[in-house]
């Protein structure tokens, strides 16, 4: 397992090498891929030659060699990375269109329990976060997303023009795979079931209003404040 090959990697000092650990970590289906490419290629740009890696925390073995400059990409939240972390870029989105993307992306079933799992974690990262990106804002602002990117990495001298003209690539070959179900935002109104929908928004609506998301469902009576305030402590 992945968290078994980082304990293994720290255990044998595997991380001696690291100057410095970035920590590409998102919500699951909320560009975090894409960013991942524009760190990937912020980071490739302003470090030597021979002194960059990045994985993708699944592609980790104990005996992954790391550099002094090491990108990893996760999504769930791992205490020993975030602890070594120099820097931590998180992204995030209305948690229904995250379940929705990822429901049409693997052709899984739509599970309320996925959508706790994405706010559980979604709260660990941000407390550890040095640049959280918002979804919306990146469909809205690439450029402007990854300028703060850049200055989260200490790479704001690198050349934007190459970076923009990679990452429009990146974009096209995400297209052609399908790697993009649609992209856009409220789409789970048209993809999650209303049962799934409203179980969601009775275990998450605090999440969801926290984060300007719309909510359909009435005001919560006693009975739902009380489930919600035991989601609040499980979390």
């Amino acid at each position: 397992m992945a968290k078994d090959a980082v304990a293994a990697l720290v255990a044998r000092g595997g991380f001696a090498p690291v100057r410095r650990l970035v920590i590409n970590a998102g919500m699951p289906r909320s560009g975090s891929s894409w960013l991942y490419n524009a760190m990937r290629l912020l980071l490739e740009a302003s470090t030597l030659p021979g002194e960059f890696s990045h994985y993708w925390i699944a592609d980790l073995t104990p005996d992954t060699k790391l550099t002094p400059v090491t990108l990893i990409k996760v999504h769930s939240y791992h205490p020993l990375l975030a602890g070594r972390a120099a820097a931590i870029v998180y992204s995030y989105r209305d948690v229904r269109d995250a379940l929705a993307s990822r429901a049409r992306f693997t052709g899984t079933a739509q599970v309320v329990g996925e959508a706790s799992y994405y706010v559980r974690h979604d709260r660990r990262w941000r407390e550890r976060a040095n640049c959280v990106v918002r979804y919306e804002d990146l469909r809205a602002d690439a450029d402007g997303v990854v300028r703060a990117v850049a200055k989260a990495l200490g790479a704001e001298t690198v050349d934007f023009a190459a970076i923009k003209a990679s990452l429009a690539g990146v974009s096209e070959e995400y297209r052609r795979s399908k790697h993009i179900t649609h992209g856009g935002s409220g789409t789970w109104q048209a993809s999650l079931s209303p049962e799934v929908v409203a179980a969601i928004e009775r275990r998450h609506r605090d999440w969801l209003v926290e984060n300007r998301y719309p909510v359909s469902d009435p005001p919560p009576g006693p009975w739902d404040r009380l489930r919600r305030g035991f989601w609040r402590l499980v979390r």
